[in-house]
């Protein structure tokens, strides 16, 4: 039969028209699927980017440590976020003129609403740092006038989470234990831009002290008189080291002195990190607390408190 061709204005069959609507929808579904793929990829990427580390944040330990293991998920957890500074290098730049003899700002200093109003973080930023925190579900402890810092607690869990941290426990060297993150916390990054560190992802504390230099003391017998049962030596003023009568002629402890006001009845506690030599205690006493002898009284905090040594 030979080829007709349709006449002007005539309409496909039926079966023509379910053809060409069922290759229409399967183009169309692949074209979604494509441009689906595409989003999804692009805002894979984008999470990716959004967020910025806090580098430094890991104690240099844990490279010589032993993994032991995961923190419990329920260790309650105190820290703090600190914030950058604004304007850092101006700031410096007036601490060095306040110095500077020659400068038309020397001599002056800063008020606490000045460094504020021009040098903290804004409030913005702040209460950014803060919301987000909250949205955590962290507690916020303290807040700050100066917005330099906020204090915050919660669970290894939510800290974990928050910060895309892993908290372990460890053993050092010296079979000290101790917690810490294994890699630097992570935040947003519009966030991460204005905080200065986090504090409380790890408890190992490393005791400094400084320098100890082995001087032999200069004696004067002159000043040296000591109770008759000690072995000490008493240090006079040409020693090199500071001793009360001299701490009480830079301060003008002697104005007070001399009104009879001499602190008694007074109680001062002392923090030691470490233990120490009840011996060195009893020698200041012989050397310059004769009048009026200090009763000590020790209270102890801790079984695991650093041995007397190490020039601690």
């Amino acid at each position: 039969m030979p080829f007709k061709s349709p006449m002007s204005g005539e309409q496909p069959k039926p079966r023509g028209r379910r053809s060409w609507f069922i290759g229409a929808s399967i183009g169309l579904a692949l074209l979604l699927g494509i441009v689906t793929t595409i989003l999804v990829n692009l805002n894979m990427s984008a999470s990716a980017k959004s967020f910025s580390s806090i580098p430094g944040s890991v104690p240099a330990v844990v490279a010589h440590s032993k993994n032991v293991s995961a923190v419990s998920g329920d260790q309650a957890l105190s820290l703090a976020i600190g914030l950058k500074l604004r304007n850092k290098e101006a700031l410096q730049g007036l601490l060095q003129d306040s110095k500077n003899k020659k400068s038309v700002n020397y001599g002056r200093h800063l008020s606490a609403d000045q460094v504020q109003n021009s040098f903290s973080p804004t409030q913005q930023s702040y209460d950014a740092v803060v919301s987000y925190l909250q949205s955590q579900g962290f507690k916020i402890d303290h807040t700050y006038s100066h917005r330099l810092l906020i204090s915050f607690s919660g669970t290894a869990s939510q800290v974990e989470s928050a910060f895309h941290v892993q908290i372990n426990n460890y053993v050092d060297a010296k079979g000290k234990q101790y917690y810490a993150n294994a890699n630097d916390p992570t935040m947003p990054q519009e966030l991460a831009g204005v905080v200065q560190g986090i504090v409380g992802l790890n408890n190992y504390a490393q005791l400094t002290h400084t320098p100890v230099h082995n001087k032999k003391p200069v004696n004067n017998s002159s000043t040296n008189a000591v109770n008759a049962n000690a072995t000490v030596s008493c240090l006079n003023p040409q020693s090199g080291y500071l001793l009360p009568s001299q701490f009480a002629t830079a301060y003008n402890f002697n104005g007070l002195y001399s009104q009879g006001n001499k602190g008694e009845g007074q109680s001062v506690a002392l923090v030691e990190l470490s233990a120490y030599p009840a011996s060195d205690v009893q020698n200041f006493i012989n050397c310059y607390d004769k009048g009026t002898p200090t009763n000590i009284r020790v209270i102890q905090t801790s079984v695991n408190a650093p041995t007397v040594g190490g020039g601690q």
